[in-house]
């Protein structure tokens, strides 16, 4: 991964930076989920207010379908397998939650291990993956 970093200001124009990064030649092909879908890596971190994340992006037909952050300044990625515990991986899912909740000024609906919010461009989810250590966000945007 390079170190680069790519500020972005508000999450509903993340398509502007796939948009540049794939001009520039920062996405890594990673794979081919169904006919017409490809997924990208980003080689660039990205950087919402305080938080850094990893960064992959679906299409289909050429389309930016969903986006698939990975926090990797959370409590789950500071740490070495033989020390996650859930205390980490709950103190992580609630940071985000709180992070989300101010970047779009509504409560999260919760159920079991997921929040969710319904937003006029699209949804976003932090789920929470017990058995993995692992929480991913999602986000879904409406198709035109």
């Amino acid at each position: 991964m390079s170190n680069s970093v790519i500020q972005v200001n508000d999450l509903k124009e993340i398509n502007k930076v796939f948009e540049k990064l794939s001009l520039e030649g920062m996405l890594k092909k990673i794979r081919i989920t169904k006919v017409n879908h490809m997924v990208y890596q980003s080689l660039i971190e990205i950087l919402i207010k305080d938080f850094k994340f990893n960064v992959f992006f679906e299409t289909s037909k050429n389309e930016l379908i969903e986006v698939l952050l990975h926090w990797i300044d959370g409590p789950i990625s500071q740490v070495d397998w033989d020390n996650v515990s859930n205390e980490k991986l709950n103190r992580e899912f609630n940071l985000l939650k709180i992070f989300f909740e101010e970047e779009f000024s509504i409560s999260a609906t919760e159920k079991n291990n997921e929040f969710h919010w319904s937003l006029s461009w699209g949804e976003v989810s932090v789920v929470k993956n017990k058995r993995d250590f692992n929480i991913i966000t999602y986000l879904k945007f409406n198709l035109l």
